[in-house]
């Protein structure tokens, strides 16, 4: 008998299909799963199922980083001109034997995670057109400092000083299979990953609240908010998040007898941008 324990495990990923896979980043949790749809026949007659047929082949996952850089996360980001994302793979399990590689993945979702006193931690999800076995690895994270709290500063917004900031980005990617028994194998697969609306959303924390009257017939729109985290000016190592276009859509002030009071403003944002100080 064996069993794998966390030690034992890996997580590497490509920027591009068939690109070579790096074991950057320092993963705190995460998920791979791979899925077989069952089709449930029904016939008159019988209570029971006629036929249980095998229906679409997927492939998903998701991970948490304590984040060094932007490499995995700015694959969330879509292409300017024709709206799609970056499609790349990754590999990640234990040992050689129940390894697997998820090829031709997609971003679904991205969560950037601040709060005063913590590390700055994203939560990636991704689906994939389908799993193959891996060959294994070992985890190799780089050595470059984790960006912290004191790392960070956020332009653009009234100066109120802020201890938290959430901000999530969906793009509803859905798998697109196609009528057509000549696709390579496996031929249960989807032949696309399909991208729908990009829904961005953005949450900030404040020890004081804002003069923002949320009953007026017009909201002002806020043009660029950039939260930059950069450890000790060293370039490469920091992650500056530009956000475009925000306007209010609710805020929150919490009743408590003794904790300190983080006052809420929550936003929808039109875009965003990702890249380094």
């Amino acid at each position: 008998m064996a069993y794998v324990v966390g030690i034992d495990e890996f997580f590497k990923f490509s920027t591009s299909v068939g690109g070579g896979r790096t074991g950057t980043g320092i993963i705190s949790g995460g998920t791979m799963a791979e899925s077989s749809e069952v089709r449930d026949i029904r016939s008159i007659g019988d209570f029971k199922p006629t036929q249980l047929r095998e229906g679409l082949l997927t492939a998903f996952g998701n991970v948490t980083l304590e984040l060094q850089d932007k490499t995995l996360l700015e694959l969330g980001k879509r292409n300017a001109s024709t709206g799609r994302l970056t499609e790349f793979d990754i590999e990640g399990g234990g040992s050689s034997s129940e390894s697997q590689v998820h090829k031709n993945c997609k971003i679904d979702s991205l969560t950037i995670d601040a709060a005063a006193g913590a590390e700055l931690r994203g939560s990636v999800a991704w689906k994939a057109l389908y799993s193959a076995d891996g060959s294994g690895g070992t985890h190799s994270p780089a050595n470059d400092p984790v960006l912290m709290w004191y790392n960070g500063v956020i332009s653009g917004i009234s100066s109120i000083e802020l201890v938290g900031a959430t901000i999530s980005i969906a793009h509803n990617v859905d798998w697109g299979p196609v009528i057509d028994s000549s696709l390579s194998a496996p031929v249960r697969r989807a032949k696309y990953l399909v991208e729908k609306n990009q829904v961005i959303s953005c949450s900030l924390r404040f020890l004081e609240q804002e003069g923002i009257d949320l009953m007026v017939e017009s909201l002002t729109v806020i043009g660029s908010v950039v939260l930059t985290f950069d450890s000790a000016g060293a370039g490469t190592n920091s992650i500056k998040i530009t956000l475009t276009n925000l306007k209010r859509g609710a805020h929150e002030r919490p009743l408590t007898p003794a904790d300190l009071i983080e006052y809420g403003a929550n936003y929808a944002v039109e875009d965003w941008d990702i890249g380094t100080a």
